[in-house]
């Protein structure tokens, strides 16, 4: 899934305290992987403000859509402990008395810390335009640390010029309600409950397990599956799949389509099912952090 967006010199920057001079033409893409969302924030260097040899970015997330959460960016040299346009990491200080422009940047209530450090982020671009030729710079952030949504907005800057997108948020806003949404998207799996039986009879009050297999495909490798994230109405597995002989223990081609399925149990007593229900659902994620979720039918019996 990709989205790209056009800023263009027509673009109307929102008012405030701190309207930005200028609009630089820009597109960003947002690109979302089986392992992560990266942004690539190409500046048309044809239209761009470059007399001083700079150009810069500013990756704003919010978690909530209310606030910004953190900021990754390249450091213009506010904060001296880093190299001049090292990519760094940012939190929102709404309340802050020292810094830069609503961002812990520098000071004495700095919290930068290297993107290379995080392991869940990578930026490239540089902004010396005599290496960045492009004008183009990219922020790879894991899925993990983003949720289901999350909302974005992004600042380019030249000199002193600078644009925005979206249009009415402004980087030292604090408000995160005109941020871009993404929504991860779900990957819909087919399960069998008690494989090999019809109807999936359950007794709630059952002190066994009840199995459930996760069905591979040609466009699913149950090897994919992150095991530590399912579950089953609210149970987790009754065994530890991260043992590698066990693990190998629940695979099976249940179905006999030649494709290997993985089966995990559960116990009964540790789900939520009960009477009248007439589906259960089994939810995890890829070890990409790509959301798993597939049901089928149950007939709960037993008084």
């Amino acid at each position: 899934m990709a989205i790209t967006l056009c800023l263009t010199p027509a673009v109307a920057l929102a008012d405030g305290p701190y309207v930005p001079v200028g609009s630089i033409p820009a597109v960003i893409t947002v690109d979302v992987t089986e392992d992560s969302v990266i942004w690539t924030i190409d500046i048309d260097m044809a239209f761009a403000p470059i007399s001083n040899g700079h150009i810069a970015y500013g990756l704003v997330v919010s978690l909530d859509q209310v606030h910004p959460a953190f900021q990754i960016h390249g450091n213009d040299g506010t904060d001296a402990d880093f190299a001049w346009g090292t990519h760094l990491y940012s939190e929102w200080g709404p309340t802050i008395t020292d810094g830069y422009n609503g961002w812990f940047t520098g000071g004495v209530t700095a919290n930068n810390i290297l993107v290379s450090s995080l392991g869940w982020v990578e930026a490239t671009g540089e902004r010396d335009i005599t290496v960045n030729t492009d004008g183009i710079f990219t922020v790879a952030i894991d899925k993990a640390e983003l949720g289901l949504e999350f909302y974005w907005a992004v600042q380019v800057m030249a000199n002193t010029s600078d644009t925005h997108y979206p249009e009415a948020w402004v980087l030292w806003s604090g408000d995160a309600s005109s941020f871009e949404a993404v929504t991860i998207p779900v990957i819909e799996v087919d399960i069998d409950i008690k494989p090999g039986s019809d109807p999936n009879s359950i007794n709630p009050k059952s002190k066994g397990v009840i199995p459930v297999a996760i069905l591979g495909s040609s466009t699913f490798d149950v090897a994919d599956v992150d095991v530590t994230t399912l579950d089953f109405e609210g149970a987790s597995p009754a065994h530890d799949l991260t043992d590698s002989v066990v693990y190998a223990e629940h695979l099976q081609d249940v179905n006999g389509d030649g494709y290997m399925d993985l089966v995990s149990h559960y116990r009964t007593q540790a789900t939520g099912i009960a009477k009248p229900d007439t589906s259960a659902t089994l939810t995890g994620q890829t070890t990409g952090g790509t959301p798993i979720t597939g049901t089928d039918t149950v007939r709960a019996v037993g008084k």
